[in-house]
């Protein structure tokens, strides 16, 4: 028989929405630059964990890292700017 091989495809990160949403949260919670680095750190490597041992490769780990990366970026800017309109939470 021969052999199949597949490619693996990450669910795309600029559409794990919940997640950034939920990332970008916990992250504004912190209260120190220090904390927030911690939390990022943990954040991305616990993503790299999960890419490599489904199979991706370390490229597409990256490419999908930074793009999860600028899913946040938007969620924090998101958040931030509700906080700064009239009526937003401070």
């Amino acid at each position: 028989m021969a052999e199949r091989t597949a490619e693996i495809i990450a669910f795309p990160q600029d559409r794990n929405i919940g997640k950034a949403r939920h990332v970008a949260s916990v992250f504004l919670k912190r209260v120190s630059d220090r904390d927030r680095q911690s939390y990022w750190r943990r954040v991305v490597q616990s993503l790299r964990d999960q890419f490599l041992r489904n199979g991706l490769d370390e490229q597409e780990t990256n490419r999908q890292i930074d793009i999860f990366r600028s899913a946040v970026q938007s969620e924090v800017y998101r958040i931030e700017g509700k906080r700064n309109q009239p009526g937003g939470t401070a």
